[in-house]
């Protein structure tokens, strides 16, 4: 029987169960998808299933985090943080704005070359459903459910998986950068369709969140960030998008606004990670509230995970 370590219980906690969790949770989740499909009669809309099998997903991952941090005597509200005093959003704005353009834009740097080389993929990659739905019974009632998966639940759940607890525990087995740099990468395999750009995404997130001392700040950037991304999504369904032009050709007719979102956003992006890189080595808001309160003798140890 291991105890547990006062200053760091991140070190009893094995990754390696959220993964069985995960693949146990992913065929249960997109039966019970295409069950209430079925049952409730959603037009059979993939974006749909998707709010669904996200719900699901994510309320299970919650969980899993929830039963870990019982074991482990993780308090969730320490372990979220307190927003910093009269902290300053404006900042915080345009580092969302600048790695929102930087993700739009390595899009179209990736994809349009692509779109020469391999025309049938970055088709394929270009028809899927988007997440603003209009083809329904009930258009509304779709978006608002897409809206608090994207918007609400997945950047709460995202953060706390990936910047809060990937990231403690990584850093454990490496350091703080490569952790970091790590669960950046994780973060980004489900998002492979802009992959790059959600990886430097996970990576400005974990400065912002070891900056400020707290992942409310990196929650609150995410929901912006896909807030965002949620209203270009509509705005290409009623204005960008026509039956009559072919996708591709849609896509590369619009090169240059992707060039536009290079331009803008890449000397911004650069700048911020090369001013804040160095933070990367502070010790992790978590540990360091740990070791804080055993310091002060307030610590209350629980059973050790088997």
């Amino acid at each position: 029987m291991n105890s547990i370590n006062r200053e760091n219980p991140f070190e009893n906690l094995k990754v390696r169960s959220l993964f069985v969790w995960f693949l146990v949770s992913v065929p249960i989740g997109v039966l019970v998808a295409v069950l209430i499909d079925i049952l409730i009669d959603f037009d059979k809309n993939p974006a749909v299933q998707f709010v669904v099998f996200g719900v699901w997903l994510y309320g299970l991952i919650f969980i899993w985090a929830l039963w870990k941090f019982n074991r482990l005597g993780i308090g969730f509200r320490s372990f979220v943080g307190n927003l910093p005093k009269d902290y300053q959003w404006s900042q915080t704005v345009c580092v969302v704005v600048s790695i929102l353009l930087f993700s739009l834009g390595s899009f179209w740097i990736i994809y349009y070359p692509l779109s020469f080389i391999s025309p049938a993929f970055v088709r394929s990659v270009l028809s899927k459903p988007s997440l603003a739905v209009l083809g329904t019974s009930r258009p509304i009632f779709h978006n608002i459910l897409i809206l608090l998966i994207g918007v609400i639940i997945a950047p709460v759940i995202e953060e706390i998986l990936f910047r809060g607890i990937l990231l403690h525990r990584w850093s454990i087995k490496w350091d703080n950068q490569r952790a970091m740099l790590v669960s950046s990468l994780v973060f980004a395999i489900p998002h492979m369709d802009s992959f790059f750009g959600n990886f430097v995404f996970g990576v400005v997130m974990g400065m912002l969140y070891i900056k400020t001392r707290t992942l409310i700040v990196p929650i609150i950037s995410h929901m912006l960030n896909n807030a965002a991304a949620f209203g270009l999504g509509i705005f290409n369904v009623f204005f960008m998008s026509a039956k009559t032009v072919d996708v591709l050709d849609e896509f590369r007719s619009y090169v240059w606004f992707g060039v536009l979102c290079t331009v803008l956003s890449v000397p911004w992006t650069v700048y911020f990670i090369r001013k804040n890189w160095a933070v990367t080595n502070d010790e992790l808001p978590h540990i360091e509230a740990r070791r804080t309160s055993s310091e002060m003798g307030t610590l209350v140890v629980k059973a050790p995970e088997r």
